[in-house]
């Protein structure tokens, strides 16, 4: 107000020089989607080095015969070995099929629909855990091969849903601000 202008004045420059609601909104969405977006790549760079770490454990265990995987014969570790690779298979199908998934924007969404995912898996393993191997009379050796089998490989379908659901989203918006020229 020290240059002398009335108080329209001044305020109908400064919306000439900053933009409308409209421009300033667009902007703010601009941000936030680049806030977003590295988050996005964060949670990736952590779901791959676990995912990595998880599986190079159980097929370290495997092959070197360590803790009750020294019980197991030739056949069961070939099993077990079997179970971490649909594991990552049924990962990387979500993962690189993502384009089978819907785009959902909105993050609330997701979220909803990916806790909605979760409930079938969760609802195997508590029966698996809780009726299957309640009921079985597995030696060691078969039981973590079972386990393998029972929460291993139907972890995968898991992480694939979920990498899948959130990659078809970023995929889009990475699409979109090509096309955009952004």
């Amino acid at each position: 107000m020290q240059s002398g202008l009335s108080e329209q004045k001044a305020f109908e420059i400064s919306i000439r020089q900053i933009g409308t609601a409209e421009t300033m909104k667009t902007e703010f969405e601009k941000v936030e989607q680049a806030k977003e977006l590295r988050e996005w790549k964060f949670i990736q760079a952590i779901f791959f080095a676990g995912f990595g770490l998880i599986s190079s454990f159980i097929i370290t265990c495997i092959i070197l015969k360590l803790g009750t995987f020294a019980e197991t014969s030739p056949a069961q570790r070939v099993s077990g070995l079997l179970a971490v690779a649909v594991m990552l298979v049924l990962a990387g199908v979500g993962y690189f099929g993502c384009g089978w998934f819907p785009v959902i924007r909105k993050k609330r969404t997701r979220t909803g629909v990916s806790i909605f995912g979760v409930l079938p898996v969760s609802l195997w393993w508590a029966i698996f855990f809780f009726v299957v191997l309640q009921r079985a009379e597995l030696t060691m050796d078969r039981l973590i091969i079972a386990i393998l089998w029972g929460f291993v490989a139907p972890f995968g379908v898991l992480a694939g849903f979920l990498i899948g659901l959130e990659r078809v989203v970023w995929k889009k918006f990475d699409a979109d601000s090509i096309a955009a020229g952004n």
